[in-house]
């Protein structure tokens, strides 16, 4: 972040989350302290308070729009 606006460097900082499709940003905050655990989940009706609670990082697992490759199959 290279600005010195503070809404600026937060929305950088969210538009960074919302581009990490590798999500390293998790694997860093598991990193950083062993035993850590991150659960993934659909963004709807999940008690993310309850995650928390747990001592897990929720991570909203959304599709990747444009960014990523969509394989189509036949059934």
């Amino acid at each position: 972040m290279t600005t010195a606006n503070p809404v600026q460097a937060i929305v950088e900082r969210c538009q960074t989350l919302f581009d990490d499709l590798d999500f390293n940003a998790v694997k860093q905050w598991k990193a950083a302290v062993p035993g850590r655990k991150a659960i993934g989940y659909m963004p709807i009706y999940v008690p993310r308070e309850l995650i928390h609670a747990a001592g897990m990082l929720p991570v909203g697992i959304l599709g990747g729009g444009d960014q990523l490759e969509v394989i189509q199959g036949d059934a």
